[in-house]
């Protein structure tokens, strides 16, 4: 799965260097936190995107859904949180919407060589879509 703010790019020109490190480290927190119940690994941060994988260390049979119920649960966890409106402070960061790209690949044993399939190989997207903020 991968997962990205959009309009980030726009948001670093008009953001404080150090509210946007604070704004991507909010974020990744909430994908890391939403993601751990569902055995979803974070491969690694890329900018303002996460890269997880499912079934990695251990695979199992229904990994496509707990990848589902990850997305779901990352929606979930940003619409809970303070909007624009109601944030008054740098602690209760409003973050923007987000952009989740789940997808398979072949599964490969060794650990050593996940990051090169997951880099090499193209991913095969099984669903994308641009989810918005919920309005308050």
């Amino acid at each position: 799965m991968f997962c990205d703010m959009v309009g980030s790019t726009a948001l670093s020109g008009r953001l404080d260097p150090e509210d946007l490190d604070h704004l991507i480290r909010s974020y990744h927190s909430v994908v890391t936190t939403a993601v751990a119940p569902y055995e979803g690994h974070v491969a690694r941060y890329l900018g303002d995107g996460v890269l997880v994988y499912f079934g990695y260390p251990y695979a199992y049979e229904d990994n496509a859904i707990r990848a589902a119920r990850a997305a779901l649960n990352i929606v979930k966890t940003l619409r809970s949180r303070p909007t624009a409106a109601t944030s008054n402070s740098r602690s209760e960061s409003v973050l923007p919407p987000v952009r989740l790209s789940l997808a398979r690949s072949a599964r490969v044993q060794r650990r050593r060589k996940m990051r090169q399939a997951a880099r090499h190989r193209t991913l095969r997207p099984v669903c994308r879509r641009k989810l918005p903020r919920a309005r308050s």
